[in-house]
């Protein structure tokens, strides 16, 4: 039956009166009746859960306009619209049990997406392989998200590691129902497939007795799960494409004590530099006036707006950020930035807002860079020793050799192993000035971009 605006009117009417819920009003309503348009997920639910997140790839949540849950089955309205790569995390206690959705339409109904241990163990899944590759919900693109799950969904129910995996998932699941820490975190393993951070919440294992590998003993260690999750995400397949025109870039300057000069001479750090307390290191740079690629945003990134502004940009020693190990005074800091692009840049340090005077490695010169990806990993990496003048800086120059002329050009290659002394260059892994091999960054995704469907 079709209501008319009048007896429409009368129904809003009586319900703001009378307090009702207006949302439950409008989602009952029959098909082609719904007077706000909506996008609806349906599923199980194994075990119950007290609620329901729905998560986007930038951490945001989602607020439903309803969600019913109840008799092993949820149901959530959403404003009608398109969503992508979303996560559903569902809780009661210290359960948890997700699974991602790889796109959504307006006005669209999806079903069958359950929540359970299967969902869970593929969130699990597709977690840990996208950590190895250095990848995330905001650089995987949702085709590729949708083929992943496709594919795992294929593996359940034959023999391997990702039916054994779900095996484990369900048992842990099942020592869950009580208040307290959730049961799994993100996992986290590097790309080759070793764990750094495991996919079971050791604060929450601590407390429970569980027998997940099924051997009959109650389990004191994550370590079975931790290798049978890595055996498993090594069936994940992600498809990665890589950014065509730019690269990451990765920065580091060791600023240890005793290093050693392009001379092989051991650097002094504070020739230029006051240390003092509460410092900490900085970058600063700008696109070079012999680029074929100017771009004034990218300037800006790098604390160029108009001249070189020090102290401005921290580099990291923490972990994070690309940083490969906290507190080893090695610091980091990357960008993505068009390949071709030559840019020179040094470090600085002190503390935020400081003056030159006191903080630059060295007055009056700069390092070069030519982002080009030398060894063809799809980073460019570069690691610098704090107060080195006989690497790529420009001018006045140290470096001791037969033809050196205290200047560095993009083609002068000192060394002559063919790599430009102004490009990315191989790491010292023991620190007697001798280049020892490539490594390719640990802690940061390499740029990409969608693939094509």
């Amino acid at each position: 039956m079709v209501r008319s605006r009048l007896q429409l009117g009368l129904l809003l009417s009586s319900c703001l009166l009378s307090a009702c819920g207006l949302e439950g009003f409008f989602y009952n309503w029959g098909a082609g009746e719904n007077v706000l348009d909506q996008t609806v997920i349906r599923g199980g639910l194994d075990p119950e859960v007290d609620t329901i997140e729905i998560i986007q790839p930038s951490g945001d949540t989602v607020t439903p306009t309803n969600l019913s849950l109840g008799g092993g089955t949820y149901e959530i309205a959403l404003a009608s619209s398109t969503y992508s790569k979303l996560r559903l995390n569902g809780t009661r206690g210290d359960i948890l049990v997700s699974r991602f959705i790889a796109n959504l339409g307006p006005k669209s109904v999806a079903e069958g997406l359950d929540l359970d241990a299967k969902s869970m163990t593929t969130t699990l899944l597709i977690e840990a392989r996208m950590s190895a590759d250095f990848q995330n919900l905001q650089t995987v693109g949702e085709t590729e998200l949708a083929g992943a799950l496709e594919n795992l969904s294929a593996l359940y129910g034959q023999s391997g590691p990702v039916e054994e995996l779900k095996t484990m998932v369900e048992r842990l699941i099942a020592a869950g129902g009580s208040p307290g820490p959730a049961m799994f975190q993100t996992p986290r393993l590097n790309n080759v497939f070793e764990t750094e951070v495991s996919a079971i919440n050791l604060e929450w294992f601590a407390g429970v007795s569980v027998d997940y590998d099924g051997d009959g003993t109650v389990d004191t260690s994550t370590i079975t799960f931790n290798e049978k999750l890595a055996e498993a995400a090594q069936e994940v397949g992600i498809p990665v494409c890589f950014d065509p025109e730019r690269l990451r870039v990765v920065f580091e300057v060791d600023f240890n004590a005793g290093r050693l000069d392009g001379n092989c001479d051991t650097i002094s750090r504070f020739k230029w530099v006051r240390d003092e307390p509460g410092k900490s290191m900085f970058f600063v740079g700008g696109i070079h006036m012999e680029s074929p690629i100017q771009d004034p945003e990218i300037d800006a990134s790098m604390s160029n707006t108009g001249g070189w502004v020090p102290n401005t940009i921290p580099m990291f020693d923490d972990g994070t950020n690309g940083d490969d190990k906290a507190g080893d005074n090695i610091w980091t800091i990357s960008y993505v930035l068009p390949k071709g692009l030559r840019i020179g840049y040094k470090y600085t340090w002190g503390t935020q807002g400081a003056l030159w005077t006191g903080s630059e490695e060295w007055p009056g010169n700069q390092h070069i860079l030519e982002i080009v990806d030398v060894n063809g990993d799809n980073y460019v990496r570069r690691r610098d020793n704090f107060g080195d003048e006989a690497t790529n800086k420009d001018r006045s120059n140290l470096k001791r050799c037969g033809t050196c002329n205290g200047t560095v050009t993009w083609d002068t290659d000192r060394n002559m192993d063919g790599i430009p002394d102004a490009q990315e260059r191989p790491l010292d892994f023991d620190f007697d000035c001798v280049l020892d091999d490539w490594a390719t960054p640990t802690g940061i995704a390499p740029a990409t971009i969608e693939c094509a469907e």
